[in-house]
């Protein structure tokens, strides 16, 4: 997903990566919202944290792409508690748990804010033709 951070994405598009990379709740979510309500998507990875580690061994741009996806859907405190789960269990894989927690701690704890840059609901940005 390293290639989509900092790409705007239509709908349609980011659909078609859900489907392709098979997360149904996205795909779920994403039928279940009007298509002219969201526009348009932008990820910016891992907010205000790094995209890899270890000289790019470690790369958190999938885990981040579709944290942000989700978080860009919003939905009720429940599924924002899932979102940061996915997270961890996402990072988990890749990097551990030391960096699984600490991400996991840090989304739970500045997600609810608003202006941080990656708070539940951000990013959403409409086009009117």
């Amino acid at each position: 997903m390293k290639e989509y951070i900092g790409v705007p994405l239509y709908w349609e598009e980011l659909r078609s990566l859900a489907v392709f990379h098979r997360k149904w709740d996205v795909v779920v979510k994403l039928d279940s919202l009007s298509k002219t309500r969201y526009d348009l998507f932008f990820s910016d990875g891992c907010s205000m944290w790094p995209d890899e580690w270890k000289h790019g061994k470690v790369n958190l741009s999938n885990p981040c792409f579709w944290h942000d996806v989700r978080y860009f859907l919003g939905g009720t405190g429940q599924e924002r508690k899932e979102a940061d789960l996915q997270l961890f269990r996402d990072v988990l894989q890749i990097a551990g748990p030391s960096m699984a927690y600490i991400m996991y701690i840090g989304v739970r704890t500045g997600g609810w804010m608003k202006g941080t840059g990656f708070n539940w609901g951000y990013g959403k940005i409409s086009i009117a033709f």
